[in-house]
């Protein structure tokens, strides 16, 4: 897959008691290799049965420990995306090594 982009991992710390965030973000890993992909609709289960929810779709090098919650940072632009749902990791097919990891995230406003 090509990887176009960088993006910066941070994750936000709990509290001393592990019950809540943080405010403070520690930088994980920075120069991940990605492709950013806009507006990528994905199907949710919701209690009226599945719905089509759109939102942004981040592609990453496989091998990165992204988890839900944590912020993906575009190195170029600054744009910042919160990762919402577990993150998938995926197979190429015909080799059957790990290809790259798919994850669904929300923009995160900065004004």
């Amino acid at each position: 897959m090509y990887f176009p982009h960088k993006v910066t991992l941070k994750r936000r710390t709990f509290s001393s008691d592990e019950t809540q965030y943080a405010s403070k973000e520690e930088t994980v890993l920075t120069g991940i290799k990605a492709l950013i992909s806009p507006a990528t609709a994905v199907l949710e289960a919701t209690m009226m049965g599945p719905a089509e929810v759109y939102g942004d779709m981040i592609f990453l090098e496989p091998g990165v420990d992204v988890r839900g919650g944590d912020i993906l940072v575009d190195e170029e632009t600054d744009e910042r995306w919160q990762v919402g749902s577990a993150p998938k990791t995926l197979r190429n097919p015909v080799t059957w090594e790990t290809d790259h990891i798919e994850v669904t995230v929300s923009r995160i406003d900065t004004d």
